[in-house]
């Protein structure tokens, strides 16, 4: 990856979590606004399972691939907690 792919991506990243985090408050603040905090906190910890679920099989994704290369990352703990 070059230089400026990685300030590209980077950018990028910090723009969706600007945007992300003015759709979660909007949205939030709506439901709350209109007294349905319920609502709110649905919306809150659907998100967050959805973004969990996500991340969780990238990251398994990720590791088997990096056992299947042939790399030996045993000896690291977090290998044994996926």
């Amino acid at each position: 990856m070059h230089k400026d792919e990685r300030g590209a991506a980077a950018g990028i990243n910090g723009l969706f979590i600007l945007i992300g985090s003015a759709m979660g408050y909007a949205v939030t603040g709506y439901f709350i606004t209109v007294g349905k905090t319920i609502y709110g906190l649905i919306v809150i910890s659907a998100v967050l399972i959805f973004t969990g679920i996500l991340t969780t099989g990238t990251i398994k994704r990720m590791i088997l691939l990096l056992f299947i290369q042939g790399r030996d990352y045993s000896k690291f703990l977090w290998t044994y907690l996926i």
